[in-house]
C-alpha cells in the first residue's frame, strides 16, 4: 500500500476526534489526535518540560497535515505570537525539522495566561515516503512587553526520537492533562 494511501486511510479514520467545542481555563477533555504505526505514520503534537505554550489539540486531513489546533497558554506572561514547528522521522531515524509562520495571537488582545486559542492549519506539505512519524511542537513564543522564547531543537529532536516517547498510539479520544 502507497505511503499516500496509508496516509489518508489513517486521517479518515480519525476524523470524527478531530475537536471538542471546550473553550478556556474550566475544559479537562482535551484529545490529541494521533495515527497509530499500522495505518502508516504516526502524527502527534509533543512538548517539552517548563514550555511557555503547547499544542492542546490538533487534527489532520489527507490535504494537511496540521489543518487546525489549540495553542495554551501554560506561563504567566500574555504571549503576542506563536510559531508552530514540526519535525518528520524517516525510517533510517533522520530527524528533519520545519517551521511555519509566526501566528499573531494579539487580536484582539494577547493570549492570557492559563487560556486557549484555536489556530489555523500551518500548510505542511505532504510527507516523504520513508516518513514514519510526524511531530508537531511550539517552535517560538512571543510575549507582551517583547521578549521570546525559542524551542530547545536538540531537546525536541530527543523526544521525538526516544523510543519509550509516550505517543498515546490510538484512533480514540486520549485526555491531555
Amino acid at each position: 500500500m502507497k505511503k499516500a494511501t496509508r496516509l489518508a486511510i489513517a486521517v479518515l479514520l480519525l476524523a470524527p476526534a478531530a475537536f471538542s467545542q471546550c473553550q478556556g481555563n474550566g475544559c479537562r477533555d482535551r484529545t490529541r489526535v494521533v495515527a497509530s504505526p499500522s495505518e502508516g505514520i504516526i502524527i502527534v503534537p509533543i512538548g517539552l518540560p517548563q514550555e511557555p505554550a503547547s499544542i492542546a489539540e490538533m487534527t489532520s486531513s489527507v490535504a494537511d497535515l496540521f489543518a487546525a489546533g489549540v495553542v495554551r497558554n501554560n506561563g504567566p506572561r500574555s504571549i503576542t505570537a506563536v510559531r508552530i514547528g514540526w519535525a518528520t522521522v524517516d525510517t533510517d531515524g533522520n530527524f528533519t525539522e520545519h517551521q511555519g509562520q509566526l501566528i499573531d495571537m494579539a487580536w484582539p488582545r494577547p493570549l492570557p495566561q492559563g487560556t486557549e486559542n484555536y489556530i489555523a492549519d500551518q500548510a505542511v506539505p505532504m510527507v516523504a515516503d520513508n516518513v514514519v512519524k510526524v511531530v508537531f511542537f511550539v517552535a517560538q513564543v512571543d510575549f507582551l512587553g517583547g521578549s521570546s522564547y525559542k524551542a530547545d531543537l536538540a531537546q525536541l529532536k530527543n523526544v521525538a526520537l526516544a523510543d519509550n516517547q509516550p505517543t498515546r498510539q490510538t484512533t480514540s479520544r486520549v485526555p491531555v492533562r
